[in-house]
């Protein structure tokens, strides 16, 4: 613990830490988003550090991998980019000209959730194509956002304490509801911080009310 915890002091950037993703297979990488829009990984068996040369004019807000050799980044500054770790290059680029504060994959999909109470659903196998985009019920800024397993449907949550459910096939993406699941004996809500898929259907919700919470989202009353 004494090397690793002296390992990731010394990539210090002087800047805040604001996402992190480890790399699903293959060697132990860990991706680290700064608040200045750097990128950079962290090689943990060869203890190596590399700043990507593509970065975020500010903010790398949410990372993922959408494979071994391909990791993705939303930022403040509006825009998504997937980097190519072997090319050392960006092999996509898009610009949603709102700020990221979430962000989620499936097999097929990417799903953003960005300010102005927007959120955004990327498909992966057309990259060129137009993104589905839809506003969230909730006025209030969007916490976190998670799509399901099965792909038919994904939820957005939000500091109203409200989590949106949103069926995303068989043409049905006009179809929604809401749910409130941290609230108290008063029916004072708390924020959804954090929401995931466990397994299909089965979403975790953790609250600002210090409880985690599971709910099957096709049997709500």
């Amino acid at each position: 613990m004494t090397n690793a915890t002296s390992f990731i002091q010394n990539t210090n950037t002087s800047s805040v830490i604001l996402s992190q993703a480890f790399r699903p297979e293959g060697l132990p990488v860990l991706a680290l988003g700064y608040a200045l829009g750097q990128v950079t990984l962290l090689d943990l068996e060869f203890q190596k550090v590399e700043m990507l040369s593509s970065k975020h004019e500010i903010g790398t807000k949410c990372l993922l991998w959408k494979d071994a050799n391909t990791l993705v980044s939303g930022g403040w500054d509006g825009k998504l980019l997937m980097h190519d770790i072997r090319m050392k290059t960006l092999s996509y680029s898009t610009m949603m000209n709102h700020r990221f504060y979430s962000m989620d994959k499936s097999a097929n999909y990417i799903l953003c959730g960005l300010s102005e109470n927007l959120y955004t659903l990327l498909d992966m196998r057309n990259m060129g194509g137009v993104a589905m985009q839809y506003e969230c019920k909730s006025k209030y800024p969007i916490s976190s956002c998670a799509i399901n397993p099965d792909e038919t449907s994904l939820v957005v949550a939000s500091n109203s304490g409200i989590v949106e459910v949103r069926y995303i096939n068989n043409n049905n993406s006009n179809i929604i509801y809401t749910f409130v699941p941290h609230k108290n004996t008063e029916n004072e809500l708390y924020s959804v911080n954090q929401v995931q898929f466990i397994t299909r259907n089965i979403l975790c919700t953790a609250g600002a009310d210090g409880y985690m919470n599971f709910w099957d989202i096709n049997k709500q009353d």
